[in-house]
C-alpha cells in the first residue's frame, strides 16, 4: 500500500497535472480561490489510494480505507453520495479508477482475498458494481495498476515482479476476454518502480509512461506499434523521476513527472519530432542450433535485432522473418538454413538503405543408436544349407541398416547379407547348429537373435 506521504504528494501532483492539461487559457480571472465541494473530510475514516475523475462537470472520487475496502463517491452539486454500496469490495490492492466518456465508472484492482490475486475490473451498471469478464489470474507480485477506457474497451497496464524478473504488462478486454496487448520486460537485472504508471490511448494506439529502474529510474515513454511497445525517443529525465502522467493531444504526447534533477518539482515535456535517424547497420544474430526433427513452428526466431543509427547510438527494432529459408527448411535433414528478416524501424527512425538481417538455423545430425534386433527369425536346413528368414527391426536407431550378420556355431564363422533371407552353406548333417542374427547400422551391431535347428 502507498504510504500516507506518497498519497498526499500524489494528490498535490494530480492537482498540478489536471491544471496543466485542462486549464482554459482563454479566460482571465481577477483572483483565484479554492472552495470545498461538500463537507471537507467526508469519508468515514482515512482514505488511501485516492483517484479523481470528472464527467460532464461531475467529480467522482475513489479511495481505499484502512480495511482495504473500496468506495466510489460522486458530487451531486451539494454533497458527496456513494456510487453503489460503500466499501463494495474487500481486500483490494493497487486500485485504479476512471469514468469513461459515457459516464460509466470503472475500477481495476488486484483481489488480495485469494492467492494468486487476480486482476479484477468492475464497472458500475444497472445500479450495482459488476465484474467485467473473468478476473485474470496473475502469477506475479503486482506493484501497481493503471486504467484507461477507450471507446468502451478497458486497458489495464500493471507492473509485476517474480523471481525471474520484472516488467510491465498491458491487457485489454475485448471479445468477452482479457487479451494481452504487449509487455515490457527487463528480466532479472532490471525492473520498474512501484509508482504509478500511466497509459493513454489515442486513436486506438496505446502510449505508456513509466519509471524505468534499469535505466537509472528515468521517465520513459513507449508507444504500441501494433505488435510490441517501442521506446518513444530517449529517456525524458536526466535523473530519477516518479509519478509519470501521459496525455496525447493531436498526436503529440505530453508527459508530466516528479523530476529528481530539479528537487522533485514537477516537469512537463512535449515530444518534438526532429529529422529521422537512419539505420546504418544491423548486428549479426548468433546461429540457432536445433535438434534433428525440430518443426519450424517451434524454432524461436528472435523478435528483435540490435541496430546502429546514424548518430552512432544503438537500439532494438522488430523483425519480420521470411519462412522461406535458403535452402527450404527441413527439420529432419541436418544442415544450415538461412532465414532473411525485414526490419521495422522504431518511431523516429527510417530504413532508407533497406538494411535487412538474417539468422542461420543449424539442424544437428540425428542422434544415432544401435538398431533394434531383427524379429520373427526362423531357420530351415536342407542339403547342407541353412536359410535364415527374418523381419527387419522396427527401430533402425536413427540410421539406415547397412547389413545383417549371421554367426554360425559350432564353427564360429560369420556370413553377411543385405536383407532377408540369408543363406549359410557348408553345413554337415547330424550336427545341431545355432545361428546368431544381428543388424548393423552406423552406430554398430544390434543385440543378437538366436535361432537353431
Amino acid at each position: 500500500m502507498i504510504s500516507k506521504f506518497k498519497t498526499k504528494f500524489l494528490l498535490a501532483f494530480l492537482v498540478f497535472v489536471i491544471g496543466f492539461f485542462y486549464v482554459d487559457c482563454g479566460k482571465v480571472y481577477a483572483a483565484y480561490s479554492w472552495k470545498s465541494l461538500g463537507t471537507a473530510g467526508f469519508s468515514e475514516g482515512p482514505a488511501y489510494n485516492t483517484s479523481l475523475s470528472i464527467y460532464n462537470g461531475t467529480p467522482y472520487i475513489s479511495y481505499t480505507n484502512d480495511g482495504m475496502y473500496e468506495t466510489v463517491m460522486k458530487f451531486d452539486g451539494s454533497s458527496w453520495s456513494p456510487v453503489g454500496t460503500t466499501g463494495f469490495s474487500t481486500d483490494m490492492e493497487c486500485a485504479s479508477f476512471c469514468v469513461d466518456n459515457n459516464g460509466i465508472p470503472y475500477i481495476a484492482y488486484i483481489d488480495e482475498s485469494v492467492w494468486p490475486g487476480p486482476l479484477t475490473v468492475k464497472k458500475y451498471a444497472n445500479g450495482s458494481w459488476e465484474t467485467v469478464g473473468t478476473p485474470e489470474v496473475i502469477n506475479y507480485t503486482v506493484n501497481f495498476t493503471s486504467l484507461y477506457i477507450d471507446n468502451g474497451i478497458p486497458y489495464v497496464p500493471y507492473t509485476h515482479r517474480n523471481r525471474f524478473g520484472s516488467g510491465i504488462t498491458v491487457k485489454k478486454f475485448i471479445s468477452n476476454s482479457w487479451q494481452e496487448v504487449g509487455e515490457i520486460s527487463h528480466g532479472s537485472n532490471g525492473g520498474y518502480e512501484a509508482d504509478p504508471i500511466s497509459l493513454y490511448v489515442n486513436n486506438g494506439i496505446p502510449y505508456m509512461a513509466y519509471t524505468d529502474v534499469a535505466n537509472g529510474h528515468k521517465a520513459t515513454v513507449a508507444k504500441y506499434d501494433g505488435s510490441t511497445f517501442q521506446p518513444l525517443g530517449t529517456a525524458l529525465s536526466q535523473s530519477n523521476a516518479y509519478y509519470t502522467v501521459i496525455r496525447v493531444d493531436n498526436g503529440t504526447p505530453y508527459v508530466a513527472f516528479m523530476d529528481g534533477e530539479n528537487n522533485y518539482k514537477p516537469t512537463v515535456k512535449q515530444l518534438v519530432y526532429s529529422l529521422d535517424l537512419t539505420i546504418t547497420t544491423a548486428t549479426a544474430i548468433s546461429d540457432i542450433n536445433v535438434a534433428n526433427g525440430t518443426n519450424l513452428g517451434t524454432v524461436n526466431l528472435p523478435q528483435t535485432v540490435t541496430i546502429t543509427l546514424s548518430d552512432n547510438t544503438t537500439t532494438s527494432a522488430a523483425v519480420t522473418w521470411d519462412n522461406n529459408s535458403t535452402p527450404i527448411y527441413n527439420g529432419n535433414t541436418a544442415g544450415n538454413y538461412t532465414f532473411m528478416g525485414t526490419i521495422t524501424p522504431p518511431v523516429g527512425v527510417v530504413n532508407t538503405n533497406n538494411i535487412t538481417t538474417s539468422v542461420k538455423v543449424v539442424v544437428e545430425a540425428p542422434t544415432v543408436t544401435v538398431s533394434g534386433s531383427p524379429t520373427n527369425a526362423t531357420v530351415t536346413i536342407k542339403n547342407g544349407r541353412a536359410t535364415i528368414r527374418f523381419t527387419p527391426p522396427a527401430n533402425d536407431g536413427g540410421s539406415p541398416i547397412t547389413q545383417y550378420t549371421v554367426t554360425v556355431s559350432p564353427g564360429n564363422y560369420t556370413v553377411t547379407g543385405k536383407a532377408s533371407p540369408i543363406m549359410v552353406t557348408g553345413l554337415r548333417s547330424g550336427i545341431n547348429y545355432t545361428f546368431i542374427l544381428k543388424a548393423i547400422n552406423a552406430a554398430g551391431e544390434s543385440e543378437g537373435v538366436s535361432v537353431s535347428n
